[in-house]
């Protein structure tokens, strides 16, 4: 559950380890605070200090108190929390793992996902060179672009594409943070400055591939128009 947590609510997640036995609770306090969030134990007058020791022992606490004054404690972030927000970096948040996202080192040549493979992640050039590829019916293959470090693909995953339309495969050796699809909706949601940041990246992606399209097509026609004799 707090693992859930500090996925859905990022820096917003608040964790409470109160009286009880074994370690339950503590690698979701740790995802808690590896997310920005806040953390709580119970100190010295839990009855049965299993639980709270063992969070307490990961370092992973921020807080530890008795009951009562771990409710005004709440009181007290909550109330400094409509003052203040927690900042989001989204180049920190495309730089670093977590929850759903983990860095992939690809080597020359190899594929990273294959032409009707499961779509369930998207992925941010870090390093290296891709290259998107697409292969009709009858086998003929065409280029779709070539990406580079600050470039995302695999985003049809977010629009309900549940196969991949491409190929990528890497031109040179690549490291690229993989996101799951769940993780980046719910990042692009709760996050309007990695939002913003995504939505200017694909605008600038589709205006580039409009114009080179437009190019493509202006150079077919000349080429097709007949030589006039002067």
């Amino acid at each position: 559950f707090l693992s859930s947590l500090a996925e859905s609510m990022g820096a917003r997640a608040v964790g409470v380890i109160l009286s009880g036995y074994f370690d339950d609770g503590t690698e979701g306090c740790k995802r808690i605070k590896a997310n920005g969030g806040t953390t709580f134990a119970q100190d010295v007058s839990a009855e049965a200090d299993g639980m709270t020791l063992s969070a307490q022992a990961s370092g992973c606490i921020d807080f530890v108190l008795p009951p009562e004054k771990i409710s005004d404690a709440l009181r007290r972030l909550k109330a400094s929390a409509t003052t203040k927000k927690v900042g989001f970096d989204p180049k920190v948040f495309l730089a670093t793992i977590g929850e759903g996202r983990k860095i992939v080192l690809v080597p020359e040549k190899h594929t990273i996902y294959s032409q009707g493979g499961a779509s369930d992640a998207v992925f941010y050039i870090q390093k290296g060179t891709v290259r998107l590829a697409v292969v009709s019916k009858d086998g003929k293959e065409a280029t779709i672009g070539v990406l580079n470090p600050g470039d995302f693909c695999g985003e049809g995953c977010l629009a309900g594409q549940h196969l991949r339309l491409g190929t990528a495969t890497a031109m040179t050796d690549c490291e690229l943070l993989r996101i799951d699809k769940k993780a980046m909706m719910l990042a692009l949601g709760r996050e309007h400055k990695l939002s913003n940041v995504f939505t200017a990246y694909l605008l600038a992606r589709n205006i580039r591939y409009e114009a080179d399209l437009v190019g493509q097509l202006f150079s077919s026609s000349e080429m097709r128009l007949p030589s006039v004799p002067t």
